[in-house]
């Protein structure tokens, strides 16, 4: 009999996830590399609503895995998990990446990883268990719906918590087991080209089981410490602080109508309202209440020209903004400044 000891995160999946742009961004840079015609892909997706230059920055995690599953079917790829794994590592996942590498051995690197798993995908749920007091299993189960778009997520993610292994042992490092999601194990066949280690397929979560003394192996990393940002951003927990979240990561051209935001969150009009209605506001007051607490952050703590904050806000020209600020505080911009 197998007798284990379990360690989850406290957080309960919910709908409406985020995750940090840096996955995508990082995505992006690979397809560049690779003389793929990104911004056409791009502007046929929902990220052309959304400002690509913070890696910190958190957008919807159907709109990740919508621009994953285009690629994939723009660029003729079966399996997109085998050809982009490489792209992305502990330094390419931002401030959370780099708080794992510094967290100088492999067991404060896993409770790291359980303790801040929201800080990077709002749907992580990990999962660390000590087995039979020789062996431990660490792996994942997102709180979504499986898809394409999902199973590239599981392949980066198992290539980031490869890297944390190699760079704790050595590039010959082979788990004992290998939990996947589906069936499809070319990403492990590439990983593991020097070993078998035992594949589970169809499972719950994915991960690996290993020996419970590599826990106290150091982290080596090539990377400079120094140059490390382990200032990591707090996700927002509400929906109205998600939503406002998205109004502050789109980009300058277009705001998005409610329908669209419904879409980008994977969910219906008539929940989204719902669901909004349960935190006592409209989509309408949200988006006032923003553009007010921009506009104020914006005016005190910017060089911004009037007009340029105006645009920032998605007014259609100034004097609309103006005749906005003024029936919020009283003052004109200018006079507020």
């Amino acid at each position: 009999m197998r007798f284990f000891l379990l360690f989850t995160s406290l957080h309960k999946p919910t709908k409406y996830h985020l995750g940090k742009a840096a996955y995508v961004i990082g995505f992006i840079e690979g397809l560049k590399k690779e003389g793929v015609p990104v911004q056409k892909l791009i502007n046929k997706s929902s990220l052309r609503y959304f400002s690509l230059e913070d890696p910190e920055k958190m957008i919807p995690v159907p709109v990740i895995y919508e621009f994953f599953e285009l690629v994939q079917k723009n660029q003729g790829i079966d399996d997109m998990g085998a050809k982009f794994y490489k792209l992305f590592s502990l330094e390419t996942i931002g401030a959370y990446g780099d708080l794992i590498a510094t967290s100088k051995k492999i067991l404060p690197a896993i409770l790291n990883a359980l303790k801040y798993e929201k800080l990077n995908l709002t749907h992580d749920n990990c999962e660390f268990k000590i087995l039979d007091g020789k062996t431990v299993f660490y792996g994942n189960r997102y709180g979504t719906a499986p898809c394409a778009g999902q199973d590239f997520l599981n392949a980066v993610d198992i290539a980031i918590n490869l890297e944390v292994a190699k760079n704790a042992n050595d590039e010959g490092w082979c788990p004992l087991e290998i939990h996947l999601r589906d069936d499809n194990t070319s990403v492990i066949e590439q990983l593991f080209p020097k070993c078998q280690p035992k594949i589970l397929v169809n499972q719950e979560k994915y991960g690996f089981v290993f020996e419970m003394e590599m826990l106290s192996n150091s982290i080596l990393s090539e990377r400079k410490l120094e140059s490390l940002k382990t200032n990591l951003v707090s996700p927002p927990i509400t929906l109205t602080g998600k939503i406002e979240h998205l109004f502050d990561t789109l980009s300058n051209k277009t705001l998005p109508g409610f329908n669209e935001v419904a879409a980008m969150l994977d969910t219906s009009v008539s929940s989204l309202k719902r669901d909004l209605g349960k935190e006592d506001v409209t989509f309408s007051q949200l988006l006032i209440r923003w553009r007010f607490t921009k506009a104020i952050e914006l005016l005190t703590k910017s060089d911004y020209k009037i007009n340029e904050i105006g645009e920032r806000l998605f007014y259609s020209n100034t004097a609309n903004f103006v005749r906005a600020f003024k029936g919020w505080s009283g003052l004109n911009p200018t006079d507020f400044r």
